[in-house]
Formats: C-alpha cells, sequence, structure tokens
C-alpha cells in the first residue's frame, strides 16, 4: 500500500489540502470541504492507499512555492508531481502546464492542442478532475466566449487566481470583456 499524508495550508486565497506520496505532491485542493473529501476519496482509489495527516518535506517546498507564487516572484513551478490519471487526463493535465503564466485558453484551444479538436467535453472533464490546483493552472481555462466558467474551488477563486497572474505579469486585470482577445 502506498503511502499518502495529508497537510493543511494557510494561504491568501484560503485554506487549502495538500496530500503526497514519496513521488510528489498529488492534491492541492482549495474550496469547500464536500469537493475535498471528494477529491481525496478518488485519490485514495487511484492509489490504493489510506491518507493521513502526516509530514513530508514535499509540504515545506510547497509552502515555499506557493509563498513565492503569491508574492509574485515565482511563476512555474518545480516540485515534482505525482498526479495518476488516465492517459487522456494526464495529456490534459500537461498541456495545461504551457499556459503561460498570467494567460488564458479555452477548452476548445485546449483540445486541438493535445490533437483532440472534437473532445471538448472530455478536455473540461479532465480539467475537473485536476487535483493539483494552481501547480497544474486548470484556472487558465475559460469559455471560448472569455467568460470564466467551472473550477472546482468556485468562481469567484478562479477570478482571484486569474486576477493576481495578471497583475504580477504585467497585463491588466482580468475580466470577462478583456479576456476574449486574449485567449491564446
Amino acid at each position: 500500500m502506498n503511502a499518502l499524508v495529508t497537510h493543511h495550508l494557510e494561504t491568501p486565497l484560503g485554506r487549502a489540502i495538500a496530500a503526497a506520496t514519496q513521488r510528489g505532491i498529488c492534491m492541492l485542493e482549495f474550496g469547500d470541504d464536500d469537493r475535498v473529501d471528494r477529491q481525496l476519496d478518488a485519490l485514495e482509489e487511484a492509489l490504493e492507499a489510506e491518507a493521513a495527516m502526516g509530514a513530508s518535506p514535499l509540504f515545506q517546498q510547497l509552502e515555499l512555492e506557493l509563498t513565492g507564487y503569491f508574492e509574485g516572484t515565482r511563476r512555474s513551478f518545480e516540485i515534482a508531481l505525482h498526479t495518476p490519471g488516465t492517459a487522456f487526463q494526464e495529456r490534459v493535465w500537461e498541456a495545461l502546464q504551457e499556459i503561460p503564466f498570467g494567460q488564458t485558453t479555452s477548452y476548445r484551444n485546449l483540445a486541438h492542442q493535445i490533437n483532440a479538436p472534437s473532445a471538448m467535453r472530455a478536455v473540461g472533464g479532465a480539467n475537473g478532475a485536476n487535483r493539483v490546483s494552481v501547480l497544474v493552472p486548470c484556472h487558465r481555462v475559460i469559455g471560448a466566449d472569455g467568460s470564466l466558467t467551472g473550477f472546482g474551488g468556485g468562481i469567484e477563486l478562479k477570478k482571484r487566481l486569474l486576477d493576481h497572474e495578471r497583475a504580477v505579469s504585467g497585463e491588466s486585470l482580468w475580466s470577462a470583456e478583456q479576456s476574449s482577445s486574449r485567449i491564446i
């Protein structure tokens, strides 16, 4: 059985829960307890592990990297990740990590990027199944019309993340009216 340890963090966005194996961070979730519990249950099943509060050197590194991100001195993450999923989900999660800091893309563009242009809904599902918020930046995916759509931590949290990245990157703050011309 795999060792799966969890840790609570305080961030500028509120409380988050992280989980790690020896291979890497496998969960970073914000939002309501029901979503966190569902994600943790799915992770335990995927890893055939039982989660327990504990310590990991990865949590110290995670806190340092997140601090840099929220302070505006870090635009990408180096921490090891352990993101079990289907082959399709893993392709989507890899593509998410290629979206530049401070920019957005649409589900349609993401589907084209992974050579699955008719799989927009499946891309949305894989995006929603991402258990490593911020580190795998699913918040950077928006509707083709520039609207904010689905985010596990809630639309307000998604907006705050996009606003933060736009402010740090020197772009004007995100708004639905501005975003349609900025979709990559």
